[in-house]
């Protein structure tokens, strides 16, 4: 799902130790590892919208999508954190959600399993945050990760973090640590906070210098256009 609003999106896959996401071939949905596995809410929060009747594609790892499905994100939840911080969970197992719209969820709450409904092409997680409810309409924010190891599949190098951001083609697992998770959560909760009105500012500047240089650009072109006709009205 490519578009503004997951532009700070991020797609989780289970592997194993050799980093392959499915045992055998691969051409059952039942070979890989993410598919069924639960999945937790990120934060706390009010359930805005729950989809739960999509099929899952039964055609994993061959490049193909469900051209025919009614959403690209298939079955999905979205939580409302703070008056402009949204989440969105897609590709979830069909007939897995656990929850409806009104309900409130916990972090480390089970809303679901994983699975491969919308336009995925294997098990995953679809996660992002955005500002907005509507998947159409929002803006994508930067999301913070707490309490995380990751390490390059390169070098092998792994780090543990607090607090910090996820990198694209790391390996990533959680931490549990229940100690000062209520500071952690007040700390993460203010980052985002600021976090949230900076990219509102710079998206609105940049609304409004896009939205200046199309006016401007299209008065230019109307002069050209005004220019022409005089001079063929004019025989210049």
């Amino acid at each position: 799902m490519e578009c503004y609003c997951s532009r700070y999106a991020y797609d989780f896959y289970v592997t194993d130790n050799e980093g392959r996401s499915h045992r055998g071939d691969g051409k059952r949905l039942e070979d890989y590892h993410a598919f069924g596995k639960p999945v937790l809410a990120p934060a706390d929060g009010t359930v805005v919208e729950a989809r739960d009747n999509i099929p899952d594609f039964p055609h994993p790892g061959t490049g193909w999508i469900d051209w025919r499905t009614r959403d690209a994100r298939g079955n999905y939840v979205v939580i409302r954190h703070s008056e402009r911080v949204y989440s969105l969970i897609a590709h979830l197992r069909q007939g897995s959600c656990r929850v409806r719209q009104g309900d409130l969820v916990q972090r480390g709450q089970v809303i679901g399993e994983c699975g491969n409904s919308g336009h995925s092409t294997e098990p995953h997680i679809h996660f992002q945050l955005q500002n907005h409810p509507n998947f159409y309409l929002a803006i994508g924010l930067p999301i913070l990760f707490k309490h995380f190891e990751m390490q390059d599949i390169d070098s092998g190098k792994l780090r543990r973090y607090a607090l910090g951001y996820i990198s694209r083609g790391k390996k990533v697992a959680n931490i549990p640590d229940d100690q000062n998770v209520a500071q952690h959560d007040k700390e993460i909760t203010e980052v985002m906070s600021a976090t949230v009105n900076l990219w509102d500012l710079i998206s609105n500047l940049v609304l409004c210098i896009l939205t200046i240089s199309g006016v401007f650009a299209i008065f230019m072109r109307l002069v050209d256009v005004i220019q022409s006709i005089l001079q063929l009205a004019l025989g210049i």
